[in-house]
């Protein structure tokens, strides 16, 4: 469904916007994003981050639990992946410019090396792990299929 440079950029976006909260003071957890007829779920593991992409109409207890299951499930799969320090990215995987943000006076509680920060940073991205055949994800297409019936 999703190409490695999709799931590179995916991560190296959603790293940016946990290291967001994190500057300001705030741990990101949990977050789902809803847009048009999806919701990504995001879960911050300690090693990484699980992004689920889900219909709206999916019941957000069952994913919760879904997620916590597929979390504790892959958290040694993700000790194990090599850090993206340790590897040589690959040219499809180059780190993508961001846009600056639209010209906007300044707000005075946030100073300029605060907005910089978020600007530039310079985070090492998520480990993305590729689904497996069978094991949890055949788990969770069950689990769909029982929940449409």
């Amino acid at each position: 469904m999703f190409d490695d440079l999709a799931l590179g950029e995916a991560a190296e976006r959603l790293t940016r916007l946990r290291d967001t909260f994190a500057t300001v003071g705030d741990q990101l957890d949990l977050a789902v994003i809803r847009f048009q007829d999806h919701r990504l779920y995001l879960k911050v593991l300690d090693s990484g981050m699980l992004c689920m992409l889900a219909d709206r109409a999916v019941n957000l207890a069952a994913l919760r639990m879904a997620a916590s299951l597929v979390g504790q499930r892959i958290a040694v799969d993700l000790q194990q992946a090599p850090s993206a320090s340790s590897v040589e990215p690959e040219a499809s995987l180059a780190r993508v410019p961001v846009a600056a943000p639209l010209a906007r006076s300044p707000d005075p509680a946030v100073t300029k090396s605060h907005a910089e920060l978020l600007v530039e940073s310079t985070a090492t991205p998520l480990p993305v792990l590729a689904p497996r055949s069978g094991g949890i994800l055949s788990s969770l297409r069950r689990l769909r299929d029982r929940a449409g019936e």
